[in-house]
């Protein structure tokens, strides 16, 4: 333990075992789902049957790219950052390039190629030039557009939205609107709904331990000084000045599970 303290530099950024553990669990719970929409997204893009074992080899891939990267990421670069297939360029795959008459293998040919140009781009510093010129605020907007994209789907798919205008989950007649709210009365619904509500835990209590302990001792030191109890300290004084924290925490938990948190 003491050898993973010293090489991943845990004094040095002040985090310990339990905290990376707690936060590697809430990383993988909230990136999990590009294993099955990513296989999803390029198995209708290249037309494949739902039983088709191409659909299975394509989740295998994902997820064994997203393990090999992050524990490269972890190991040589000894950064806490995971890496996914991202969403955006499957569906430019799956369904511009073959749409334009690429093969499957063909599509996936050209994004080697891109990667490649990006590798090149990086190692002069242009992406990082137009990164850096892209402003904070457009950064953040791109992160809460993808994040609305994916709630959409995560709603249509676990049966909380449907249309009859809509792909995702057919009614036998148009509700004249593009999507009507679904109340939740079918098993695959509660299912869906207690995986959100499982994924939205651990993002909570991580952001609101961190609320908890940015409360200035001080404020803990003078509440008891002055009389107070333990709990009337916990209470008045300590949850009052979280209280913006904790919010943030209900929120950001709530996002990360059904989107996708992404300040690039």
């Amino acid at each position: 333990m003491d050898a993973i303290a010293s090489y991943f530099k845990f004094s040095e950024r002040g985090t310990s075992f339990a905290t990376e553990a707690r936060a590697g669990l809430t990383t993988f719970m909230v990136m999990v789902y590009i294993v099955f929409l990513n296989a999803g997204i390029l198995g209708d893009g290249f037309q494949l049957a739902p039983d088709d074992p191409g659909r299975i080899a394509l989740s295998a891939a994902t997820a064994l790219i997203a393990g090999i990267m992050t524990i490269a990421m972890g190991v040589i670069g000894n950064y806490p950052f995971a890496l996914a297939a991202g969403l955006g360029i499957n569906a430019i795959v799956a369904f511009s390039l073959t749409g334009r008459g690429l093969s499957p293998a063909g599509a996936m040919g050209v994004i080697v190629l891109e990667g490649l140009v990006v590798v090149i781009l990086v190692a002069v510093g242009f992406r990082e030039a137009v990164m850096n010129a892209v402003p904070l605020a457009l950064k953040r907007a791109i992160g809460a557009g993808i994040g609305l994209f994916i709630l959409f789907i995560g709603f249509a798919n676990g049966g909380l939205i449907q249309s009859g205008c809509s792909p995702f989950v057919p009614l036998p007649v148009c509700a004249g609107t593009l999507v009507t709210p679904s109340f939740p009365t079918e098993p695959g619904q509660f299912v869906f709904l207690f995986g959100l509500a499982l994924t939205i835990i651990p993002v909570v209590f991580t952001v609101s331990e961190d609320a908890l302990n940015a409360v200035p001792k001080s404020y803990r030191e003078a509440s008891l000084a002055l009389g107070a109890t333990r709990w009337e300290t916990a209470w008045k004084v300590v949850l009052p000045a979280a209280a913006p924290g904790l919010l943030a925490a209900s929120v950001l938990g709530f996002g990360r599970a059904i989107g996708e948190t992404m300040i690039v």
